[in-house]
Formats: structure tokens, C-alpha cells, sequence
């Protein structure tokens, strides 16, 4: 996988209304006043109109936590129309789908869901109901761009799932034996770029002229380490000072190369950004985090664009009976550079890689995706 975060839902990169997830080159192209659309990947050769029917898939949505997340993209959306056109309506996929219906599919799913708190029956989780009010672009995967990228999908109708989540992890104030890599926040730029994650882990910052150019916001072992720079956020609790919330903030230059399959070996490190967790800020996010978890996707932004509404159809590992979840494609990152045939799905906040692995064991490795659009009533 690639990586870093937030999602859009937590980056202090990004207007707090968003918040993405996998930051990896987001500040940079967010904040670019960049008007025009370049085309990138073919996406007519992946995205085609086909029939949706549902018959007898349990629909495996939190209906409350989708309007949030869909609140959030139409947000994003309208403050950033004009200046991350880029992501917000890519130029390809605009022939496709156009940037009015997919406000208008969001809108949707905000004012039923809201329509619907009253009883408690939400439509949005009634298969009749999504094929009344629904049309689908079926997602063809780009099986040779993920063959060349060491992935195997057992056909071009499947796309690959990962996941990721926040992670609550044990860090300390001091260096241990243990305890051993440090997650740094800059003090002066000019050394961001200097050394990579390998250097920087052997200790290349804990030396003179260096020791005042960076600060260590905490001490954690190598696996939360990678944990953290791959899911860009991390919630770090210390045993002398209660709990830090630790974000993505600069990394050194280097860039994820999909090739190398052990994240260890990626050269690319992020410094931190502590956010706390009593601030006004930091309760907000660590609040958006639990309310976000299994309603967003992060994937590629630039070739398909922020805010559609993901379906993915496909047999639950667990009870093997045919499910469909539903999610806001609204997050990205390094990994998904033109990358049609993956999706990244939040987990939430998680107390570790034990809890993740069973959250992933619940998950499909692989799943039929499409993208879901409220139906035009025909003029009469």
C-alpha cells in the first residue's frame, strides 16, 4: 500500500470541513491555484453505464455516518471547485459523470437520510429503494496497470480492497532500546529533505548540528513508525502525559515507489505535527474519526474525482452471504496515482494491528465496484 492520511476527514493541510486521510502530495496540489483538469488515465476504458439491481444483498452501511461523510464532500466541494478542479470534477471522468450529478446524488443521500431520522428506517439501507432511485457505472479494474505493479486480481470485474485506520499505539517521552524510532517534528525546513527514512531511523537526527533543528514528539518502535507515516495519523498515548494526536505534516522528499512490496524499505519519511487531545481542534478530529469509520474510500482522486458515491458488491468473508457497502470516495494518497484498480477503506480509530487484522478478516480481498448516481426522472 502506500503511505499516509488523513481523509479527507483530518488533515490540518485541508479546510476542517474535509479532512482527508492519505495526505501524500495533497497540500501541495490543494493549495495550487490550479484551474485546469489534465487528463490523465483512460477512465472511458474502466467506467461504463450498466444496469444496477439489487436482489438479495444485505446493504452493510452506517446510514448516519455516510450523510456525515457525504456532507463533507459537498463541503470540500463548493470551497473548492475553482481551485482543486483537478480532483473535484477530473476532465475525463466529467464526460461520464458530470460534477452536477454527483452534488446532486450527495444531496440526496443527505436530505433521506435526514428525512428518515424521524422513524429510524432508512431507505438508504432498502435494496428496492437504491434500484428506484439509483443508476450505476459499472468499475472495470485496470487488471494490466496492477499486474505491472505486482498485484493479481482474479479478473478485470474486481477491484482490490486494503485498509486503513488511526491507530492508538503506545509511544514514550525518552529513547528505549524499545522504543527506539522517533516520530519528529521540524524545526527548521532546510533539513527536511536531507536524509531518508533509513537515516533517519539509524539516528542521522540525533546528532549535532541537528538536535535543535527537529523535536521528537514521542519515542515509538518501529512498527508503529511505519504504521503512522503509511496511515499519515496516530494517536499516541504516553504513560507520563495522557494521549498526543500526531499528524502528517512534511516528509522528506523521496517518493513511494509501489514496487517495493515491504514498506521498510520505502526511503520516503514524514515528520509530525502534534495536535494534542484536549484542544478544541483535536477533540473535533478524534470525534470525526470515530464517525467516519466504514463510510470512506480513499482512491484516485485525480482520474475519477472527490465525492462519488462507491458500492461494492461481493460475498462477506465472514457469514459468505452477498453484501453490498456503501462509501464516498473523498481520500487519496502516493499509492493511487493513476491507480483504477484499488480502494482503500477507513477502519477507523483502532487500538492496533491485532484489531485491524480482524477488521481486514472481515473484509473481501477483492470486490465488484461501481459508482452510484441518483436517477434524472425522464420529462414527461
Amino acid at each position: 500500500m502506500f503511505y499516509i492520511i488523513f481523509i479527507m476527514l483530518l488533515s490540518i493541510f485541508v479546510p476542517k470541513n474535509l479532512l482527508p486521510f492519505h495526505l501524500d502530495g495533497l497540500k501541495k496540489r490543494l493549495r495550487q491555484k490550479e484551474v485546469t483538469r489534465t487528463a490523465h488515465l483512460p477512465v472511458e476504458r474502466f467506467f461504463k453505464q450498466a444496469p444496477f439491481v439489487l436482489t438479495s444483498e444485505q446493504i452493510a452501511t452506517k446510514p448516519l455516518a455516510l450523510q456525515e461523510a457525504a456532507k463533507d464532500a459537498l463541503r470540500y466541494i463548493k470551497r473548492h471547485e475553482a481551485t482543486s478542479i483537478h480532483i473535484v470534477d477530473p476532465v475525463n471522468f466529467s464526460a461520464i459523470l458530470s460534477l452536477e450529478l454527483v452534488k446532486k446524488t450527495l444531496q440526496f443521500i443527505v436530505q433521506i437520510i435526514e428525512e428518515d431520522k424521524k422513524t429510524g428506517v432508512f431507505r438508504i439501507l432498502n435494496p428496492k429503494f437504491l434500484n428506484k432511485h439509483f443508476s450505476s457505472i459499472a468499475w472495470i479494474a485496470d487488471k494490466e496497470s496492477a499486474e505491472r505493479h505486482a498485484i493479481k486480481l482474479p479478473d478485470n470485474k474486481s477491484i482490490r480492497l486494503t485498509t486503513y485506520a488511526v491507530f492508538n499505539a503506545q509511544g514514550r517521552r525518552e529513547k528505549s532500546e524499545e522504543y527506539n524510532c522517533g516520530l519528529y517534528a521540524l524545526n527548521d525546513d532546510n533539513i527536511a529533505k536531507r536524509f531518508t527514512k533509513q537515516e533517519i531511523i539509524a539516528g542521522a537526527l540525533d546528532e549535532e548540528p541537528f538536535l535543535k533543528k527537529r523535536t521528537p514528539l514521542a519515542w515509538v518502535t518501529r512498527d508503529v513508525l511505519e504504521d503512522a507515516t503509511m496511515n499519515g495519523t496516530v494517536l499516541i498515548t504516553l504513560p507520563d502525559d495522557g494521549s498526543r494526536l500526531l499528524n502528517v505534516h512534511k516528509n522528506n522528499g523521496h517518493v513511494y515507489d509501489k514496487r517495493l512490496t515491504d514498506r521498510r524499505n520505502q526511503r520516503r519519511y514524514w515528520f509530525f505535527k502534534d495536535i494534542g487531545t484536549q484542544t478544541h481542534e483535536a477533540k473535533h478530529r478524534l470525534e470525526r474519526i470515530k464517525q467516519r469509520d466504514n463510510v470512506i474510500f480513499a482512491g484516485d482522486l485525480q482520474n475519477i474525482g472527490l465525492g462519488k458515491l462507491i458500492a461494492l458488491r461481493h460475498l462477506n468473508p465472514k457469514t459468505n452471504l452477498p453484501e453490498l457497502r456503501l462509501g464516498i470516495l473523498a481520500d487519496t494518497g502516493n499509492a493511487f496515482r493513476n491507480n483504477l484498480y484499488q480502494l482503500d477503506y477507513f477502519a477507523g480509530l483502532v487500538q492496533g494491528p491485532d484489531e485491524l487484522r480482524e477488521i481486514i478478516r472481515q473484509r473481501p480481498t477483492f470486490s465488484k465496484a461501481c459508482i452510484l448516481y441518483k436517477r434524472e426522472r425522464k420529462a414527461t
